[in-house]
């Protein structure tokens, strides 16, 4: 799917749940990767689509009209209401709330407003995550180069985080690693974010792979650290 096409798939997509649920309807969010300018041509296409309650009869007619979407294979995303976003931990919701194109309705008074906490806590649950599977693949793994290729998926989350510190650092949410890479980020950032970009272009030894990704993820704990006291 090229972008006209991810244009043309969002408007019919945004019209027939506007036929569908009416005033109900309260927001619907264009997200992932597509919005942030970051996809190929094989990528989901995510949209988060809020309504004033859900019933279970809301999740069959959504699912029809997904169904019967071209290239319905691609849809992806996120049915709620409004009350499960307001109780929803808003550190989970920090791409939606920095990151999304609004379809339809508007952000204010539906996502609550994501903090510098928030955004913060967001980053370290990401963070800790890489970095015990990390330390956990360089310990324990018998076959590296499988632990190695498993990675692939911990460099992708590696962007998060450094999106998010760069968030907090400077206050502007960078969408595209690309545009992330011309940002002042560390060597060591800019080394996991090119790892992931090049990732099938050229073979690499699997310790050095996961061990570029643990040392990394070491520093990170300790310029988050930095950034906490700064927050508090």
């Amino acid at each position: 799917m090229n972008i006209n096409e991810k244009n043309v798939w969002l408007d019919t997509l945004t019209q027939k749940l506007i036929e569908c649920f009416g005033k109900r309807l309260l927001l619907i969010a264009h997200v992932g990767s597509w919005a942030r300018d970051d996809a190929n041509i094989n990528s989901d296409i995510d949209v988060n689509v809020i309504l004033d309650t859900v019933t279970p009869m809301d999740l069959l007619k959504y699912r029809q009209i997904v169904s019967a979407m071209p290239n319905s294979e691609l849809a992806c995303g996120f049915l709620g209401s409004k009350a499960e976003m307001d109780i929803w931990p808003k550190y989970d919701l920090m791409a939606f709330y920095y990151g999304c194109e609004v379809l339809y309705g508007s952000v204010s008074g539906v996502i609550p407003m994501v903090s510098k906490t928030d955004i913060f806590d967001n980053v370290m649950i990401v963070l800790s995550g890489i970095n015990h599977e990390a330390r956990h693949s360089i310990i324990y793994d018998k076959d590296l180069k499988e632990a190695a290729d498993a990675a692939k998926g911990l460099f992708k989350a590696a962007f998060f985080v450094i999106q998010g510190w760069y968030l907090l650092k400077q206050g502007k949410y960078i969408g595209k690693r690309s545009e992330l890479l011309k940002k002042e980020i560390t060597s060591e950032d800019a080394l996991v974010l090119a790892k992931y970009i090049s990732w099938d272009e050229a073979e690499s030894d699997p310790m050095e792979t996961l061990d570029a990704l643990e040392r990394w993820s070491s520093l990170m704990f300790n310029r988050m650290e930095k950034l906490n006291l700064q927050i508090k």
